[in-house]
């Protein structure tokens, strides 16, 4: 990996493989959740060949008393690897966000929800291809977790089936699910079968609707749910990698079925401005919202944030170590600089916080 970081850094002059993108410069204090800080000194050059994109972080990363952070394990970080093709893409870094179908089995999965720092271990891998007759996409962390799902369609009618396999702790995961357009492109009714292996199992039925397709661009979703006490919908979510699953299950749901309903109204402007709603209710467990948004506050300000409650709180809980937020502000300075600030907080399975606030400021060799 030193090699082939030092030889991406030298193409710039030589000219080889690859053609230069662009090179940021990177610094920046980060205040943790035990009130200590981090600095961080980085260097990334973004490389492009073709379909082909690489970005490499050097980095140097250090306590008040210059101590590496890590021993120095995360000096050079792979930040992405992307291969693009009309009808394909492969690529490699931090899963954000993934949600396989309708999300009753993975919805929302982050891979970096420990820390705000860049580091190999939360690193994975995505695959996806697609046609106008179906889609696929497999997913693997560089740790513990596998997943995948493909769809067929077949006029207005698709039918699609979903996995998840993790080593830590021993999970899998099943799901079937089918949908049919009422009305194309702006009412469809579908439902999901899922099943824990050597556990529960749960079933969704719901409705999309798109009120006014060619006006606005938003969606409003309902779901009925229905679940063992050992099963749980949309297991692998935001939460996933910071707390223990099986045993929340076990500890916080009812004995026998539960009964619920998931709603979300999510509306897309650009790339630049959206938002998502959800908020979802079952049976002797605290109601869950939570909500992601991108907003151009202004011409040089962006904003992008993400709040979720963790899934199957027992009612009548009212500590709140039981949520994960993300955001980052990013003040366009000038056509090189930008002033960012993000902010990072979780809790792990014994409501320990996991903390983060960083301010940096990035130099731009070329946008």
């Amino acid at each position: 990996m030193t090699l082939l970081c030092a030889a991406a850094l030298a193409l710039p002059a030589a000219g080889a493989v690859f053609e230069p993108g662009r090179i940021t410069y990177d610094v920046g204090v980060y205040t943790q959740d035990d009130h200590s800080d981090l600095y961080r000194m980085a260097v990334t050059p973004v490389l492009v060949h073709g379909n082909l994109t690489a970005a490499f972080n050097v980095n140097f990363i250090f306590d008040a008393d210059m101590r590496l952070r890590d021993n120095g394990n995360d000096f050079i970080v792979l930040e992405k690897l992307v291969w693009n093709r009309d009808t394909m893409k492969v690529g490699y870094g931090d899963i954000e966000g993934l949600t396989l179908g309708r999300g009753f089995v993975v919805n929302n999965y982050y891979s970096n929800t420990v820390n705000n720092l860049p580091d190999n271990e939360t690193k994975g891998l995505l695959f996806e291809t697609w046609s106008e007759r179906s889609n696929i996409t497999l997913f693997s962390t560089l740790s513990h977790l596998t997943g995948g799902r493909a769809e067929r369609r077949m006029g207005d009618v698709s039918v699609g089936a979903t996995f998840a396999v993790d080593k830590e702790p021993d999970v899998e995961i099943m799901g079937v699910d089918a949908k049919v357009n009422i009305i194309p492109n702006s009412w469809s009714v579908y439902a999901e079968v899922a099943e824990i292996v050597d556990a529960g199992n749960g079933i969704t039925i719901g409705t999309a609707v798109t009120p006014l397709p060619k006006v606005l661009d938003l969606t409003l979703v309902g779901e009925w749910r229905k679940f063992d006490s050992d099963f749980q919908p949309s297991i692998i979510d935001e939460h996933y990698e910071a707390k223990g699953t099986l045993p929340a299950i076990s500890a916080t749901n009812p004995v026998g079925k539960v009964d619920g309903f998931y709603i979300a109204a999510d509306y897309y402007v650009n790339s630049k401005n959206s938002i998502k709603l959800f908020y979802e209710d079952y049976e002797n467990i605290r109601a869950r919202g939570g909500l992601k948004a991108s907003a151009a506050i202004a011409d040089r300000v962006t904003l992008n944030a993400y709040y979720a409650q963790e899934n199957f709180v027992p009612s009548g809980n009212l500590r709140q170590e039981d949520s994960v937020l993300l955001a980052d502000l990013t003040i366009a300075l000038s056509e090189h600089f930008d002033l960012l600030f993000d902010y990072y907080r979780a809790f792990d399975d014994m409501k320990q916080p996991l903390e983060s606030f960083g301010t940096r400021v990035k130099f731009y060799l070329k946008r």
